[in-house]
Order: structure tokens, then C-alpha cells, then sequence
């Protein structure tokens, strides 16, 4: 079965691109503040101040690929399939922090984004995904297995659409990339397989 990745963005220390080409920043250090790149993708999504650095980044990420247009599916014919290195850890450790027998003063604020998949959570809040769903953690991006995963869904008709990708954030690095899946193509869509994940993602 053919499947095809018809929108992408890859977010990244080294900046941003998607479908449409790079986004243009206009300080090449833009890409570390997530409140600056809210501010000039022009986004009207309160919630997101609430949010961890890495639920930040994915809901960026999701808005820089879907240009904040409705999706084209209902809300349980899409699935999202992600992964990450490090899950929730940047949360997880600033959380420790409150821990602490000289500090202690645990934070609900931060205690509620300390699961590896609370940014897929977000993402489906965001673009109303209510479709299969998985996070795995890896140390580095598995393709196969997203490739394969995701294929299978299609196969067994549980889905008509997915976002797959790589959403990771630790120690500053934001490390993402997202791709929209579907069966149908147009003249600018790449199959959906292991070499153009790997091409994407450079």
C-alpha cells in the first residue's frame, strides 16, 4: 500500500522547514525561544503559555505544517504516531528540583507534563485527533517502525490520515520533525517510507 507524505515540518536547532520551504526567522536564535516563534507565526492559542517547552514545540511545529487550516478527516479517522529520545526528562528534572528537602515546593503546574506522550495529548487537543494513537521512545528515530506502524493502521482501515514524527526536546535542543500521511497524493507529495523520513529530517 502506497501512502504519502503530503506536509512536513522539521524543527530544529539549525531552524525551520516545511512544505512550503524555510520559514524565515528573522534572529537566526529565534528557534530557541518558542514564546518568539508564537508571537511571529501569529498564533491566538492561549493555552499554550501553560504549556512545558516540549508541548511548546510540537504545537509550533503543528501549526507551522497545517498553517492553521481545519483537517480535511474527522477527528477518528486520524491517528498520530510519535517518538522521542528523552520523553518528558527536561519536565521531569525541573520538577526533581521542587523535590528538594531545602526547596520543597512541588509544582502542579509542572507535575501534569511530566508523561513522555503529554505532547501528543496537546497535539490532538489542538487539531482534534481522536484516531489511533502511540508514543515509543527510542534513542534515535526509528523509521521502520513508524513506517511500519503506521501502514498497518491504514491497512486494517482504523485510519485515513496520521501524523507521525519525531518530537523531542532536552537541555535547550528542540528536535522535531512532523509529517502528515496520506493515501492520496499531489504533484509535490514524497512516499512515505524509510529514505524520505531519513531526507526529511536531516
Amino acid at each position: 500500500m502506497d501512502l504519502f507524505v503530503t506536509k512536513y515540518c522539521r524543527l530544529s536547532s539549525k531552524g525551520i522547514n516545511t512544505h512550503k520551504g524555510v520559514v524565515n526567522l528573522p534572529l537566526n536564535d529565534m528557534v530557541y525561544d518558542p514564546q518568539a516563534l508564537y508571537t511571529l507565526l501569529q498564533l491566538s492559542y492561549p493555552k499554550f503559555f501553560k504549556m512545558d517547552t516540549l508541548c511548546k514545540y510540537g504545537i509550533l511545529a503543528g501549526e507551522c505544517l497545517f498553517e492553521g487550516n481545519p483537517l480535511s478527516y474527522t477527528s477518528s479517522e486520524i491517528g498520530i504516531i510519535l517518538s522521542g529520545q528523552h520523553g518528558s526528562l527536561d519536565t521531569d528534572e525541573q520538577f526533581q528540583t521542587t523535590l528538594e528537602t531545602d526547596n520543597f515546593f512541588p509544582s502542579p503546574a509542572l507535575f501534569v507534563y511530566t508523561l513522555s506522550n503529554i505532547v501528543m495529548g496537546e497535539l490532538c487537543i489542538r487539531h482534534k485527533i481522536k484516531g489511533e494513537n502511540l508514543f515509543t521512545v527510542s534513542a534515535t528515530p526509528d523509521y521502520d517502525l513508524l513506517c511500519q506502524y503506521t501502514t498497518a493502521l491504514f491497512l486494517q482501515k482504523r485510519i485515513n490520515a496520521c501524523l507521525v514524527g519525531w518530537v523531542d526536546y532536552y537541555q535547550k535542543q528542540p528536535d522535531i520533525l512532523l509529517v502528515w500521511v496520506e493515501t492520496t497524493s499531489d504533484i509535490n507529495a514524497l512516499l512515505f517510507n524509510h529514505n524520505t523520513l531519513t531526507s526529511l529530517y536531516i
